[in-house]
């Protein structure tokens, strides 16, 4: 939570801004979320000693529970733990424990199906379909025909990644928007549509195979 973040206790993303626009407000703070985990948080997690020690991580996590611990009892943060925070956790833990661990089960036999059968989903096309040039503030309309195979679209959520294109065609500023599921084609294929805001001048583009499925773990 941002009210919980300090200099040198884990990472910031953004200043605080907010966004008339959400979508668009998603879409930069997802795009520095995966800058801060490609430069900063998985380097730093996986810079290890000759003993296979992470030390700058470990000592990230010393710093943030001397700074978190008397918190979660006491001012500033301690109200908003135990009001929000604390009991939806005891709630998911109660939950899964319900019926002699029945929530824990499900969520494990999900995971395993969803990891066995998930390989062989793929991205059958891609097409831009708003068929005209665009102006600035204007959005670009894309569909995707995703094949799922066994997953359902319950399994899985389909992103499209998209960026503006350079003098020689390729992605920059990078960003990845969601798409939703517009009707199913039968025989486990899917069709999904999306809108990319294009809010700078300039050409903005989608690679043919760029949409991506992911699978939403929780």
């Amino acid at each position: 939570m941002a009210e919980a973040w300090a200099p040198g206790v884990g990472w910031a993303i953004g200043r605080g801004e907010e966004w008339s626009d959400v979508s668009y407000g998603d879409a930069v703070e997802a795009r520095a979320l995966y800058d801060l985990l490609e430069k900063e948080v998985v380097p730093t997690f996986y810079d290890r000693d000759p003993d296979g020690v992470p030390r700058a991580w470990v000592a990230a996590v010393k710093r943030s529970i001397r700074h978190h611990r008397p918190g979660v009892q006491h001012e500033p943060h301690g109200p908003r733990l135990r009001g929000g925070h604390v009991p939806a956790a005891n709630d998911k833990s109660r939950a899964m424990m319900r019926d002699r661990l029945g929530g824990a089960r499900e969520l494990l036999s999900w995971k395993e199906r969803v990891r066995a059968t998930g390989r062989a989903s793929r991205i059958d096309r891609v097409e831009e379909i708003s068929g005209r040039e665009l102006p600035v503030f204007g959005a670009l309309e894309i569909e995707s025909v995703v094949r799922l195979g066994e997953l359902s679209p319950d399994d899985v959520v389909v992103e499209a990644f998209s960026g503006r294109l350079d003098a020689r065609s390729e992605i920059t500023d990078a960003q990845s928007l969601p798409m939703k599921l517009a009707s199913s084609l039968g025989e486990g294929r899917y069709l999904y549509r999306g809108r990319i805001p294009c809010g700078r001048p300039g050409r903005t583009g989608t690679p043919s195979a760029s949409s991506h499925a992911s699978v939403p773990f929780a």
